[in-house]
């Protein structure tokens, strides 16, 4: 519902407009006299509403898109298998989103090979935005050959909208420059000029803190010369390392104030930010765990990584880099949640040494005894396991004595915290129903 307003001669005028979906509704409105026009009359009109193409879900071709399908297994044209209908029959036709650039990719042995694929897809495309109402611009459409050979490499023109498409030596996708070879140096050089350029603007700002200057490196600088670094990392060499290696070196400087005959890994320390190798070895880390981590309804879950001894892709360079990464003493925390009401365990703690020894003669059940202790740069643990309803002095369960680590991965408190795990997994399945109290001499 909207109001349209005008004043003319010094008298105003207003209009009511109200938008219906559906024609029998606005007539319904209009013959029941639910609005009083004061002898104005008033008209209804009825806008068709312009449908767009039928899209699919998991498709893989121009025209299709995922939120218009109901039923994903009965999508046709898509990148699932057994399916060979190019429009969705369970879909309803819906209006056409927005489509920025559109990308398709033909593979073959030859430049020949592929020519009748990207002169199809062309006349697709073309086709799609007549049935659509949207519009490719011919000056836009880019073709490139990605090949590092030269005899497999072609100036063959295709034809779009009349025009000629001439095969370019480049072109940015995804704001990624991808060169033929796939060898990223002018997206690598483009990148650092352009970062190099802002941290030079980030310099000649005064009076700022090394705080804040840390915080507008890292939230200016740092992403938009590190973005999608996991597809060109692997091809910089020598000469793009020091191109990138610049901006952080100047960034540090900007960030400590220091002479510009400090050392880029001394300067980088001093300013707390991390070295571009560092940043583009902890991305690739996480994106090898994310893709790991993907559930199994995923489209890339259903990819299997294929070893090739003839080309070494980036997966396979990040995999295998994350592949030497030791993980066998990560550990995997369970979520145990429990509700606001349930009884929580109760800790009493005793600051009197005298209270302390004579608090375990009063318990009854199962009373476990844990310490943990430091001696020679490792830290030790042990238990006593007791049955109290045995006998007066108390039946002996289980004792232990191990080592839980080194010092520099453990310390008191998580000594502590294993001999009691420990002491809790010895405890044997034969008890059950008896109260256990765990007496520890650290306070966490």
């Amino acid at each position: 519902m909207s109001w349209l307003s005008y004043k003319q001669w010094g008298k105003a005028y207003g209009s009511m407009v109200i938008y219906v979906t559906k024609e029998n509704d606005a007539r319904r409105l209009m013959a029941g006299h639910y609005f009083d026009l004061a002898g104005e009359s008033a008209t209804t009109n009825v806008f068709e509403r312009r449908t767009g193409v039928v899209q699919c879900y998991n498709s893989q071709a121009i025209g299709h898109k995922s939120f218009q399908c109901k039923n994903s297994q009965l999508c046709g044209r898509c990148a699932m298998p057994g399916h060979q209908q190019k429009e969705c029959q369970e879909a309803e036709p819906r209006s056409i989103a927005f489509i920025d650039d559109y990308s398709a990719w033909v593979t073959g042995p030859t430049v020949e090979a592929n020519r009748e694929g990207i002169q199809s897809t062309i006349d697709e495309a073309l086709d799609w935005e007549k049935r659509s109402g949207a519009t490719f611009e011919a000056d836009k459409t880019t073709v490139v050959h990605f090949t590092r050979a030269s005899a497999r490499s072609s100036d063959v023109r295709f034809w779009s909208k009349g025009k000629e498409v001439i095969p370019k030596a480049s072109a940015k996708i995804l704001r990624v420059i991808m060169d033929s070879g796939l060898r990223y140096q002018k997206h690598m050089a483009s990148a650092a000029a352009k970062r190099l350029t802002t941290v030079m603007a980030l310099r000649r700002l005064k009076l700022l803190s090394p705080t804040v200057a840390r915080q507008l490196f890292m939230a200016t600088v740092a992403p938009a010369m590190d973005y999608a670094s996991n597809v060109w990392t692997h091809a910089h060499r020598a000469k793009e390392t020091g191109w990138l290696n610049k901006t952080p070196r100047v960034g540090a400087q900007a960030i400590t104030g220091s002479f510009q005959t400090v050392a880029t890994a001394v300067v980088e320390a001093e300013a707390s930010i991390h070295a571009v190798g560092e940043r583009h070895k902890r991305a690739a880390t996480r994106l090898c765990v994310d893709l790991r981590r993907l559930p199994q309804t995923h489209p890339l879950a259903a990819l299997r990584n294929k070893a090739s001894k003839r080309y070494l892709s980036p997966m396979q360079s990040i995999a295998t880099m994350v592949a030497k990464v030791s993980a066998e003493r990560m550990e995997v925390i369970h979520e145990y949640a429990l509700r606001p009401w349930t009884d929580r365990i109760h800790v009493l703690g005793e600051d009197d040494f005298a209270r302390t020894v004579q608090t375990p003669n009063d318990i009854q059940g199962i009373i476990i005894a844990t310490a943990s202790s430091q001696r020679n740069g490792r830290i030790g643990m042990g238990g006593v396991i007791c049955d109290t309803t045995r006998d007066d002095t108390g039946h002996i369960l289980a004792t232990y004595s191990v080592a839980a680590g080194p010092r520099s991965e453990q310390n008191l408190y998580t000594g502590e915290l294993g001999a009691i795990a420990t002491a809790l997994r010895s405890i044997p399945p034969s008890i059950t129903l008896q109260d256990i109290t765990i007496a520890a001499s650290n306070r966490w």
